[in-house]
């Protein structure tokens, strides 16, 4: 026998750890319902009692159960039930005939928005498709998880369209399927879908670059919030690839309006080397970036070739009744359609596999060319 592959060695020496132990006893726990936790949290105290490991070792279980779905993280207090801990509750849902519903939870003042309603009415119409009741409400977190838990003999997901962290507790309390829209918060544990800010920040630096432009600024939103952040990391990943590490090819502003555009040019053209080009990460800034460049004697579209995050629509709501709003801008845009068609197909797949890990799924964008990007 050859004694170059001793497999049969290597299987008879392997042991089971106790991390492999103790991971196993505790998916058993929480599969069979020892974990019913409707008002608390798991700490990590209660366990290392139970399973007897170290903490070291308790955190590497800990670490497994949250890849696999059965333990989500809340930061300060500590850990709930993942979907794939009720997967024998859906089980029985679905042999019962499961009824199915979905709410979208929005804020009242945006449901008439132009936007939204496309990701609404594109979501409702997939809905349809899969058997799910379609609802639209705007609910506060004390009425959410009321909406959500008061009838047992349906399956209520949820679809929801606000930023706040308050929002999203509820949700992870009572294990509901649940989808982020458009907002997306790092280190929460629950599905979300959003455009790809990285790809379209990349087209667009990407298509200045093509166009000689090598000093390309970005007007950004200065606030911690998870559109301008992932922008500017984006932005800034971008230019090391081109070989370029430069900070004040970035121009930011806590103000979203036009004064922030202006504040954020000011920033961008303080130094001799200036942009040649600049994207602008939100149409709420583009009137006080295009009046400040003015000011400095320079044409949006010709001087300064211009690429903005936005749709038409957007660009007629903050251009409208300026100088600038029968510009061609070139705009970065992605589908609210396709958005809302895959909230609903994110949900679908969560109830028939609750055990998948938390999803991040990004809607691919697009530069709309029009003409205000010249070649140098």
């Amino acid at each position: 026998r050859s004694t170059l592959f001793p497999y049969t060695t290597l299987f008879r020496s392997a042991k089971i750890s106790k991390v492999d132990i103790g991971i196993q006893k505790l998916k058993e726990a929480v599969i069979s319902g020892k974990w019913d936790l409707k008002d608390g949290y798991i700490s990590e105290k209660q366990l290392i009692e139970f399973l007897g490991l170290s903490k070291v070792s308790v955190r590497r279980c800990i670490a497994e159960l949250q890849s696999d779905n059965y333990l989500r993280s809340i930061p300060y207090k500590g850990y709930l039930l993942g979907p794939a801990a009720i997967q024998k509750k859906y089980d029985e849902m679905r042999q019962r005939g499961l009824k199915k519903r979905i709410i979208f939870v929005e804020d009242m003042d945006k449901i008439t928005n132009f936007h939204h309603k496309i990701i609404l009415d594109a979501a409702k119409i997939e809905a349809e498709r899969f058997g799910y009741d379609f609802y639209t409400y705007d609910l506060d977190r004390g009425n959410l998880f009321t909406e959500v838990t008061k009838d047992p003999s349906v399956l209520t997901a949820v679809a929801l369209m606000k930023s706040d962290l308050e929002y999203i507790e509820p949700l992870l309390q009572c294990c509901s399927p649940a989808v982020m829209v458009e907002y997306l918060k790092e280190g929460v544990s629950l599905d979300s879908v959003v455009q790809d800010d990285r790809g379209g920040i990349n087209q667009a630096v990407e298509y200045l670059w093509n166009h000689n432009h090598k000093r390309i600024g970005l007007a950004v939103w200065g606030k911690n919030y998870f559109q301008p952040v992932r922008r500017y990391a984006a932005f800034s990943a971008a230019l090391l690839r081109k070989d370029i590490i430069d900070p004040k090819l970035v121009g930011t502003s806590l103000r979203f309006d036009a004064e922030g555009g202006r504040e954020c040019v000011r920033k961008l053209f303080q130094t001799n080397d200036k942009p040649t080009a600049i994207i602008i990460s939100h149409l709420e800034m583009a009137a006080g970036v295009f009046e400040e460049l003015e000011k400095m004697g320079l044409t949006p579209g010709k001087n300064v070739s211009v690429v903005a995050w936005g749709t038409e629509v957007v660009k007629q709501q903050y251009l409208t009744r300026t100088k600038w709003e029968n510009m061609p801008l070139d705009l970065i845009q992605w589908s609210r359609a396709e958005m809302g068609k895959m909230v609903v197909r994110m949900i679908e797949a969560r109830i028939i596999d609750p055990g998948i890990p938390p999803m991040r799924v990004e809607i691919p964008t697009e530069i709309m060319i029009k003409g205000s990007v010249v070649r140098i």
